[in-house]
């Protein structure tokens, strides 16, 4: 199976990665990861931290899943639309990618993921509080224009600290 097979690619224009990257948190020191490369439009532009930085991309060979997160401070990317799974169905990758980031053994500080209007509906009540089960919030919305693609676009930065920006309302069973 070819790589644009399993996964469909839309590359970030390198304009909107050089004006979303002065929205990522980081300090000294913090290893960034850009785990779905692609053309590099946001690896070309991660700041110089004195950390490593880490990259992935399926078409030179390197997929997303054999990073070790839990060395990662913070991701940047611009994760594929669809994922193929090994047994052929094709998730969002979008919340394939926040649920593997977010695990137990993932990033330690910041997610900044730019994904559609789509994306962010992917970030159900149910799935906002399994965020809050492990300690990570959206901090950040940063909405941005991409003319070349459809609808709206999102920087969603996710973080430790709750800003209730984004909260789901709790659970009621009668409802």
């Amino acid at each position: 199976m070819s790589a644009d097979d399993k996964y469909l690619f839309h590359q970030t224009p390198r304009e909107i990665a050089k004006q979303l990257i002065d929205y990522v948190p980081v300090e000294k020191g913090d290893v960034l990861c850009e785990p779905f490369r692609g053309e590099g439009a946001f690896w070309d532009v991660l700041p110089d931290t004195g950390g490593e930085h880490v990259w992935a991309e399926i078409r030179a060979g390197r997929d997303w899943t054999g990073i070790d997160y839990e060395q990662v401070d913070t991701v940047v990317s611009n994760p594929p639309f669809k994922i193929r799974r090994h047994n052929g169905t094709e998730v969002t990758a979008f919340w394939t990618a926040i649920d593997r980031f977010t695990d137990y053994d993932g990033a330690k500080k910041h997610i900044c993921l730019l994904g559609n209007d789509f994306s962010l509906c992917t970030l159900t009540p149910r799935r906002l509080r399994v965020l809050a089960d492990r300690n990570w919030y959206v901090q950040r919305l940063v909405a941005c224009d991409v003319e070349k693609w459809r609808g709206t676009h999102f920087f969603i930065i996710l973080g430790r600290t709750d800003t209730g920006l984004y909260t789901p309302l709790p659970k009621n069973e009668t409802v």
